[in-house]
């Protein structure tokens, strides 16, 4: 056989190889980068849920896993991960404190704290749906409906005062009261009472002006008026009737019934 023709026969038989190998280096490399990348952000979404990372507690992983939905505006899942992230660590990390809480663990639940408390304040994972319910709730009065909104409003901040009291619970089990990112969540608990006390004063003086006879007002966290010890319709409910200091206005004619 001619050496052109033997030498053109191996290179037949080479090339496919040679192009084989060369794509599946080539695919290689784009997964180890495709990975790189995605190690950026710190998390790895899988059909079921975070991927292992080599001493990385689950909680964490699942933390990681709620800021990465958060940054694609997922917000539901974001919020599915970081529940599931507290309920994990409401179990592990006091029980790890006892024993003695390292800085990175501190760190950690610091980091989840925050991502926590946005479910109080980021409007994205808790929208204020309070003036398009009002719609629903009928009556031609702007008054009325203002009232309506704010009753709807107070409700709100109270469910979120809730939750924030699972989330407090939590860091004073796990960090402890003196942590310096604690400061986040007693500033937002300041900012709720005060929304609550001046909610309370809007609607009691409204509630006057439209002579209701029921009051969407719970008395309960209502700060007590310094100049007489009244409540905010100084001692008066809408409909005119006298409540004595220290009875509950949802059951005024009972006065074994002290408020709480």
């Amino acid at each position: 056989m001619p050496a052109l023709t033997k030498t053109l026969l191996l290179s037949s038989l080479l090339l496919p190889l040679i192009f084989s190998t060369v794509t599946d280096c080539s695919a290689k490399a784009k997964k180890r980068v495709s990975r790189s990348e995605r190690a950026d952000v710190g998390f790895v979404p899988t059909t079921g849920g975070p991927m292992a990372g080599r001493g990385v507690p689950k909680w964490v992983q699942y933390d990681r896993g709620g800021m990465y939905y958060y940054q694609r505006h997922e917000f539901e899942k974001a919020r599915q991960y970081w529940l599931a992230s507290l309920k994990i660590a409401e179990g592990v990390v006091p029980a790890e404190r006892a024993k003695g809480l390292s800085k990175l663990t501190e760190q950690h639940c610091c980091g989840l704290l925050q991502h926590l408390m946005m479910m109080v304040t980021d409007t994205h994972l808790n929208p204020d749906k309070s003036e398009r319910d009002a719609q629903n709730m009928g009556g031609g009065n702007p008054m009325k409906r203002q009232y309506d909104i704010l009753a709807l409003q107070l409700k709100k901040v109270r469910e979120d005062g809730r939750w924030l009291d699972r989330v407090e619970n939590f860091a004073n089990r796990a960090i402890g009261k003196e942590a310096s990112c604690m400061r986040n969540i007693h500033n937002t608990r300041n900012q709720m009472n005060i929304k609550i006390e001046n909610t309370n004063y809007t609607m009691s003086r409204m509630e006057q002006e439209l002579r209701l006879s029921q009051s969407s007002i719970d008395y309960r966290g209502v700060n007590k008026n310094p100049t007489n010890g009244v409540g905010p319709n100084a001692g008066l409910l809408p409909n005119g009737e006298y409540i004595p200091p220290g009875v509950n206005p949802t059951n005024p004619n009972n006065p074994n019934n002290p408020a709480p």
